[in-house]
């Protein structure tokens, strides 16, 4: 659980430099995992939450 809240970060951290990068990781990691990113974008909460639970 902790791994994936870590993973969450970096994804957000490289969306900042480089969002191309962040949205392949996200496919590679997990379609969810984009999902949740691209809401996180729009709401931050929402992406917390949708992270957590996924």
């Amino acid at each position: 659980m902790g791994s994936s809240s870590s993973r969450q970060r970096v994804i957000r951290k490289a969306n900042l430099s480089n969002p191309v990068g962040t949205a392949i990781f996200g496919l590679l990691a997990c379609s969810q995992t984009l999902l949740g990113h691209v809401l996180a974008l729009t709401v931050p909460a929402t992406g917390d939450t949708l992270a957590a639970r996924g």
